[in-house]
Formats: C-alpha cells, structure tokens, sequence
C-alpha cells in the first residue's frame, strides 16, 4: 500500500498558521453532544469511523471515501424536552477538475422555550445606596407585568468539501452561526478540517478532526464578542469481521483536546488545556441490525453512558418501494445523564 505523507504534511502545516485567539468558555455550547443518532450512541467515539452523513460533525474527511447520495434527518429531545435539537444533512459525490470528491452541507436548529426573563423589578432600597444588595431587599409581593419567556433560537449552517489523496483523505469547510436569545442575536463564521489516514496493521484506522480551525468569531448585538479556539478530536477505530457469524465488530475511542481553560467542566483539565474521552462499540448482524454502546465524559456530555442501535431496510442497488432510493436507515440512541433527564434521538438517512 502506497504511504504519501503529503496531505498530513499540509495537514499540520494549517495547524500551525491558525491564529492563537483569546478563547471565551463555553462559547458555541450548543455544538457539544454531536449531532446524529449513531455517534451519540457510540458515545461520540467518531472521527475514526465517519462512514455516512455524521462524518459532518466528527471527522468530514471521511466524506471522501463514500459512495453516491445520501439524504438525512434528526430529532434529538434533550433532557426531557428541555432541549430540542433537528438537523438535515446531504452529501454528494462530484467530480471537480477531473478528480473525485464529495460536498456535504448541513443545517441545525437548537430551541429552548420558555426562557424566565426579568425586567428591572422594584425593590426595596432599605439602605438608600440605589443599589440591590440582597434578598432581605426584595418585595413582599411580586409584579407578573416585570417578567416575561423568551424563546432560544440557535442555527448552525455548514459546507464541506473532501478528496481522497492516495490513500489518504482531507477535508475543510466553512460553518455559519445565527443565535437568537429574546431581543439578542449574534452572528459567527469559522472553518473546520479533518483528516483520515490509511488503513492501519491490525485493522487499525486513525483520523482526526479540528474543530474552528482559524477561531469562530461570534459577535453579539449587544457589543459583546465571543470566540471559540481550534480544538482537536483525534480517534482511533478498529473492525473486525466474522464470517463465520455474518457479524462484525467496531471498537472506538476519541479523545476531545480542548485549549479555552473548561477546569471542572472537562474530564481532566490542567491550566488552559482539557482532555474528554469518548468510548464506542457497534455490533452488526447481517449487515441489516446494528446494536451500539458508549461512554463519554466531559464537555457537552458531563457524564454520560448512551445505548441505542439501527435498522437497515434495504441494500445498495435493490431499490426500495420501486423508488430511486437505494437504502433507508434508522437510527435511535439514549443519553443518560448524570444530573439531567435522559436525552432521546432519532434519524434517518437514504442513499440514492
């Protein structure tokens, strides 16, 4: 097998000339937990594998190895309905210049309802400083006309573009961000690589995403300017194949390295760098049923153990209901939170 260390080269050379921005915690939150219903249930143990559309979240170089259409859609219902997360992904095969590649473009729409905002309610100033200095200062009774819900609007619109090199494929795309909290709104733009290696000995694959490559910019309306560093999101995956069983086995682990100081909020944390694990199993059985585990910890999951499996209901070149769709997937996965209500997801996708 030919080795051309060529595209890693480029690959580390972006690394180099992303700028070092002043990170702004917990900037661009509503990314964290991943965005399709097989990585949650493999705890976001992806960037190794990306083989179908989650490839856009967790590593899109794996976009240059696929085949053909897909089309995909996801409802995720956060915490109990607390959070409700839907997101609509396409990917196509296209040839520019003479060599094959693939662009993939995305859309995520976050929501929370019922958001408690209070306007400057009167209190009493029992020390006359015109200043609110406690709870022994708050009114017997309270105004309803000074409270009010707002809703929590946040999108996220992405394009990528991915080629193989050899054995080797690299990715890079833009993301949008469009936030709308009651009477503010914000508005981002950023960029995101990835790149996947060649096949390993042992039925080892590597690849590896970088989030925000150059710094997403978010800027508030209120003045306010927020920016998310690059992070890395390096995996490793490995398959094995029994024949004799018409089963196969996917292991995988990622580890999220984060620069913007999360301290408590991250598994393992020291001065301005993080490090969160992610852990992933997919049992298949004859190609068609998919049984998946995970564990993750850190940002975006605080401590969560996930299940979840598939169906595939048809196979490439069958057709299906004498429609030009080739294959329809589902998906369903469970997050389990240690403080929070459960999170449930659903997806599916078609390939044509």
């Amino acid at each position: 097998m030919r080795r051309n260390a060529t595209p890693l080269l480029l690959f580390l050379a972006l690394l180099l000339i992303a700028p070092k921005a002043m990170a702004t915690k917990f900037a661009g939150e509503f990314l964290a937990g991943g965005l399709d219903a097989r990585s949650l249930a493999m705890g976001g143990a992806y960037a190794a594998v990306s083989d179908d559309l989650g490839a856009l979240q967790h590593n899109p170089a794996g976009l240059a190895f696929q085949q053909g259409s897909r089309l995909g859609f996801m409802h995720d219902e956060r915490f109990a309905g607390l959070v409700q997360v839907d997101h609509v992904a396409f990917f196509r095969q296209v040839e520019f210049k003479g060599r094959e590649g693939a662009l993939a473009f995305d859309v995520l729409r976050l929501g929370v309802n019922n958001i408690l905002f209070t306007e400057d309610h009167p209190y009493n100033d029992l020390n006359e400083n015109g200043e609110f200095d406690g709870i022994e200062e708050l009114p017997d009774t309270f105004d309803p006309r000074f409270f009010r819900t707002e809703s929590d609007q946040e999108w996220l619109f992405r394009g990528f573009y991915a080629r193989a090199l050899g054995d080797w494929a690299l990715s890079g795309g833009v993301k949008v961000i469009y936030q709308a909290v009651g009477d503010y709104s914000s508005f981002g733009f950023g960029l995101d690589a990835g790149i996947l290696a060649p096949p390993l000995p042992g039925h080892f694959l590597f690849g590896m995403r970088v989030a925000d490559l150059t710094g997403t910019f978010i800027a508030w309306s209120t003045g306010v300017q927020e920016v998310v560093t690059p992070s890395l999101h390096p995996g490793i995956s490995w398959r094995k194949v029994f024949n004799s069983l018409g089963a196969e086995l996917l292991l995988a682990m990622d580890m999220e390295i984060r620069f913007d100081g999360l301290e408590s909020a991250a598994y393992w944390s020291g001065g301005k760098t993080s490090f969160d694990p992610h852990f992933g199993l997919e049992l298949i059985l004859a190609d068609a049923v998919f049984l998946r585990a995970g564990f993750a910890r850190g940002f975006g999951f605080e401590e969560y153990g996930t299940l979840g499996g598939g169906l595939k209901l048809a196979r490439m070149g069958e057709g299906l209901w004498g429609l030009p769709i080739s294959e329809l997937s589902l998906d369903y996965a469970f997050g389990n939170h240690i403080d929070l209500d459960g999170s449930h997801r659903v997806g599916m996708s078609l390939a044509f």
